[in-house]
């Protein structure tokens, strides 16, 4: 009986270590970021010259976050920077920092996520390091415009986490985890490449988890199954954006952004 808590340490400890390692190389290797200043490409317009992010969470600033006036509507993003407002002040360090925290999460997230797949510990960790330590990494964790990147993809690698939960069960059932569709929206209120999340999620069901194949007829109508399955999804994306999108291009110039010459290129 002893045997067993052992194994279940020894199993936890093989995961926790290199993520914790992970966690702390990648905060790191990026610290030197938290010094920076703000930038004159759209950081004036996302933070440091945008009064509603500088005034901190309000309700003002919630109703100002979920209105349109931008080329698209990221309200968890605004959100988010009101948050680092009220927690670190107006200086760039607590938006940096923010970034920074999340892009490290991102890496566990990556390794956990291929951990649970592959069942290898090696593998799973050369690609998370791999994605936390690349040069491409840099521009999303050190410009505090793109917040929108690192956040987006924490909710979608949490997506893609609950989605795996279900996915790999004996008997999945019919309906996509609430937990899921959740973590979906809430990206999609951050940046709206997540519209691509079904797409990806189909392409999970063929690796790792093997729901279905492109080899046989049977497979094929599993196939056709499992995009049945993605509705929701696609329907929650269709609902969330039917009004949104027409609204703030057809918003006048009473906005905030309207009443400012700075135009954010929206990376």
């Amino acid at each position: 009986m002893s045997g067993k808590p052992q194994q279940r340490r020894s199993r936890f400890w093989e995961v926790a270590l290199p993520a914790l390692a992970l966690f702390g190389l990648t905060l790191w290797l990026f610290w030197p970021a938290t010094g920076y200043e703000f930038v004159n490409l759209d950081d004036n317009v996302y933070v440091s010259s945008n009064p509603h992010v500088l005034n901190g969470l309000s309700l003002a600033g919630l109703r100002w976050s979920f209105s349109p006036h931008e080329a698209y509507w990221i309200p968890v993003t605004w959100l988010s920077y009101m948050l680092d407002a009220s927690l670190f002040g107006v200086g760039p360090f607590g938006f940096h920092f923010t970034n920074l925290l999340l892009h490290a999460l991102n890496s566990v997230l990556v390794f956990l996520l291929f951990r649970t797949w592959t069942r290898q510990t090696v593998p799973a960790l050369l690609i998370a390091a791999l994605f936390a330590w690349h040069p491409l990494r840099v521009e999303s964790v050190a410009w505090i415009t793109e917040r929108k990147d690192v956040l987006s993809g924490f909710f979608f690698l949490l997506s893609l986490w609950f989605y795996g939960r279900h996915a790999q069960q004996p008997v999945p059932p019919r309906n996509i985890p609430t937990a899921a569709l959740v973590c979906m929206l809430l990206g999609l209120m951050t940046k709206p490449m997540l519209v691509t999340l079904p797409f990806v999620l189909l392409l999970l069901d063929l690796w790792p988890f093997e729901r279905w194949s492109l080899s046989a007829r049977r497979n094929r109508e599993r196939g056709w199954s499992l995009i049945r399955e993605k509705n929701p999804l696609l329907r929650a994306e269709h609902h969330l954006f039917r009004n949104r999108l027409c609204d703030a291009k057809s918003s006048e110039g009473d906005s905030w952004r309207g009443r400012h010459s700075v135009e954010p290129a929206l990376g």
